[in-house]
């Protein structure tokens, strides 16, 4: 066996949740698990146990507790997690309202800004109001062609409260490479970066973009986030806005939260396409946020 390079001491695995977790599962089943491979093994044994206690102790904010943790158990393609449950993923990720940092962005160019949970919650409103106006609701699907920056949560975040599904893909990709994936998924809302930096390199993104929203015949509404320039050379249409305008503008709509099933999809990811077109790939709503 190869020597360790760090090994956690008594005292710091017991600070941890999971040591506390473990100490819950002992009270509530009256076992007697002493480290996090018991934990585990227990957890493969008894799977409605361990996720039906991990429910209540993660303080999961749902429309109402799970009467049923796992439907049709000895079926493994039919079975079904908390079948009955009912949640919103951006509400239980922006229950905290403080004015400690939420999001905290450092770019390649040096440029750094922050968010506190406070401005990120009304940011996710302002723009979750924008899209509810322009019809995005559940089940429809809005494109980020973005890095990774505040925009990009915020935008995914506003999508998630209504029930709507965010699809992504990174800036550095060509054109066909983002057809390929969100011409299957026909998103109505396609929001996209101007630019981004790598390697100390500035890459234009607008003549991408337009090329991109001109072969997805399903966008109705364009947003644009200024990063490496001013952006306007892309708001060449009524269909065209620029992001910072609606997050930073001074109204304070209600976030409302769209009650959604626990399986119901939350994000579209994508294979990486070398065996042919990228495959989409489906993650829930409640999976993703127990994970």
């Amino acid at each position: 066996m190869k020597k360790l390079l760090w090994n956690p001491s008594t005292n710091e695995i017991k600070k941890t949740q999971a040591w506390r977790f473990m100490q819950e599962v002992n009270q509530e089943f009256k076992v007697k698990l002493t480290n996090f491979h018991e934990l585990h093994q227990w957890s493969c044994e008894f799977p409605e146990s361990f996720w039906g206690l991990f429910w209540r102790y993660s303080s999961i904010i749902g429309e109402n507790p799970p009467t049923e943790v796992l439907k049709n158990s000895d079926d493994f393609l039919g079975s079904e997690w908390f079948p009955d449950a009912r949640l919103n993923f951006a509400k239980n990720l922006l229950s905290e309202r403080s004015d400690n940092p939420a999001i905290v962005f450092w770019a390649e160019d040096k440029q750094k800004s922050s968010l506190s949970h406070l401005e990120l919650y009304r940011q996710v409103a302002r723009l979750s109001f924008w899209l509810k106006q322009n019809g995005i609701k559940k089940g429809d699907r809005v494109a980020g062609f973005l890095p990774n920056m505040p925009e990009t949560v915020i935008s995914m975040l506003a999508t998630a409260s209504l029930g709507a599904v965010w699809t992504s893909c990174s800036p550095d990709f060509e054109v066909q490479g983002v057809l390929d994936r969100f011409g299957q998924v026909e998103p109505k809302v396609f929001i996209c970066v101007d630019g981004y930096y790598y390697n100390g390199k500035e890459f234009d993104c607008l003549k991408k973009n337009k090329k991109i929203v001109s072969q997805l015949p399903s966008v109705e509404q364009t947003l644009v986030v200024r990063f490496v320039n001013d952006g306007f050379g892309f708001l060449d249409s009524n269909q065209s806005f620029l992001f910072d305008e609606i997050v930073n503008g001074s109204t304070n709509p209600d976030l409302e939260f769209e009650s959604v099933a626990f399986n119901d999809p939350l994000y579209i990811l994508f294979s990486s396409g070398t065996t042919g077109v990228p495959k989409c790939i489906v993650h829930g709503v409640g999976g993703t946020l127990i994970q």
